[in-house]
């Protein structure tokens, strides 16, 4: 298992892991999916092979400056408006900032928590309800929901 875990890791420093790669353009369709997964992902191998990785440092210092202005990933949408993959996406991101936090216990990490929750899935609740369940009440097609 170590050997497998390892060779993930090894495959998280390549190039298409990398900074300039892993940030998507502001007109993404999954705000924070990519850079969420990849920030998770480097954060959880690092722990089970015991090595810091390379460049995980240069992305998190570049987080705060791809966030829109209340802390997440993808546009600031209208009092009652959701959009289902940016709560996806958003999600991962959350996801690793909470991993990141366990392993290094850094307060900017609680802060970026703290962001996502308050400002985009704290003001969806009570939404979920109108969310169309059944197949038939829901658009096909592939675009955003």
């Amino acid at each position: 298992m170590y050997h497998r875990v390892r060779a993930n890791f090894e495959r998280l420093h390549g190039e298409e892991f990398r900074l300039d790669r892993v940030f998507m353009p502001d007109n993404y369709d999954w705000p924070g999916d990519n850079e969420g997964r990849t920030m998770l992902a480097l954060a959880l191998t690092s722990q089970a092979v015991h090595a810091e990785p390379e460049h995980l440092e240069q992305i998190l210092r570049k987080v705060p400056e791809r966030l829109n202005e209340k802390g997440y990933f993808g546009k600031i949408l209208p009092e009652g408006v959701f959009d289902e993959q940016q709560l996806s996406g958003n999600s991962w991101y959350l996801r690793s900032q909470v991993e990141l936090y366990l392993w290094k216990r850094e307060e900017r990490f609680l802060e970026r928590i703290r962001s996502v929750v308050n400002h985009l899935l704290l003001p969806a609740r009570g939404h979920y309800r109108n969310y169309p369940c059944l197949p038939e009440e829901r658009v096909v097609g592939g675009e955003a929901a």
